[in-house]
């Protein structure tokens, strides 16, 4: 999901019915809902432009995979195959494109590959985000990262496009816990690696982390709080209606979340 302050946006993955709602800040109210487009095997996370007031969707199930636009009323304002560094070429994701995040320092949408363990190819592990230009789909910047991480279910950015964040739904050996992941990006050049800020471990570990959005929420009596976290309770069987929930984090510096 994303939010443009005002809303949320939130994909669905429903067989045979994969849509982009539009919800109140308090969830209790569906204002609209947009069909994904035709032939489309999976929706990601998607992102907010603020300086287009566009809603950008992740399509997989083509190749090559699309950015889907979609105005803040849900009306598709476009639909842009991705593409390597030519036009036409081969995406280096292929046919991976599971979230996208905007990042408003250089205009361009980021994305990886999910990262996968136990796959042998390039979805084994995430250790590169690629970001492309959202008018034409060509990549622009790829940026390594300082070390591997996998399972990548949404990422965004914060702070002004400074920092990025990736939510994670692979439990680390070292703790048994999954966990978001902070990088430094206010200098990201194509092809430099960038910073770790470091990582946050998640509170849930049974459930599964589905997506992460940077937008500054404040509580009565608690906390303001910058991220928050999709999750999914597995523990809850699957004909109900309320086994989705949020975790919300504070971000006191940029090095600390």
């Amino acid at each position: 999901m994303c939010t443009d302050g005002a809303y949320w946006y939130i994909v669905s993955n429903a067989e045979d019915d994969q849509r982009l709602h539009k919800l109140s800040l308090d969830f209790r109210t569906t204002y609209a809902s947009l069909s994904a487009p035709s032939g489309s095997g999976h929706i990601g996370a998607p992102t907010y432009d603020p300086q287009r007031r566009q809603i950008y969707v992740p399509v997989e199930g083509n190749e090559p995979e699309l950015i889907w636009k979609v105005t803040t009323g849900l009306s598709t304002a476009g639909i842009v195959p991705i593409a390597g560094r030519t036009p036409g070429s081969h995406a280096p994701q292929r046919w991976k494109f599971p979230w996208m995040a905007f990042n408003p320092r250089d205009g361009l949408v980021y994305s990886s590959v999910f990262g996968d363990p136990e796959r042998t190819d390039i979805d084994k592990e995430v250790d590169r985000i690629w970001g492309y230009d959202r008018d034409t789909g060509i990549l622009k910047k790829e940026i390594p990262l300082p070390s591997k991480v996998y399972a990548i279910q949404g990422g965004t950015f914060g702070n002004g496009g400074r920092n990025l964040y990736l939510a994670s739904d692979y439990e680390e050996a070292a703790n048994d816990r999954k966990h978001v992941y902070a990088y430094d990006f206010s200098s990201a050049t194509d092809g430099v690696p960038v910073k770790s800020w470091g990582k946050v471990a998640v509170p849930d570990a049974d459930d599964e982390v589905e997506c992460v959005v940077f937008a500054h929420l404040s509580w009565h009596g608690a906390r303001d709080t910058h991220i928050s976290i999709g999750l999914l309770d597995d523990s809850v069987w699957s004909g109900a209606t309320d086994n989705v929930y949020f975790r919300h984090l504070a971000v006191p510096s940029p090095i600390s979340i």
